[in-house]
């Protein structure tokens, strides 16, 4: 446990102004901050909503097959999709 002495940081937050525009800037490529303030529901929303319509129109989405009790195969209710690197592990429910 650390000593509430320490100066070290338990985490970094955007208020931390330069230092977490660096950390972002070298461990997070790609990786876009937008403070609170900057986001009007509007506009936010609307992005995220054409953004997961996008998804739905190329056909990203689609139903998990799970074997319950290990006796039949039979799909889920819902449409999934996965958003990342290709190649990367995706683990749920215990399957990859």
């Amino acid at each position: 446990m650390m000593s509430q002495s320490s100066n070290v940081k338990n985490f970094v937050s955007s208020e931390d102004g330069e230092e977490f525009k660096e950390l972002v800037k070298k461990h997070y490529k790609g990786f876009v901050h937008v403070p609170a303030r900057e986001l009007t529901p509007p506009s936010f929303y609307n992005d995220a909503k054409k953004a997961f319509e996008r998804l739905r129109d190329a056909n990203y989405y689609h139903y998990d097959v799970v074997m319950a009790g290990g006796k039949h195969c039979s799909r889920t209710f819902v449409k999934r999709t996965l958003v990342g690197c290709p190649g990367i592990t995706y683990k749920y429910l215990s399957l990859r």
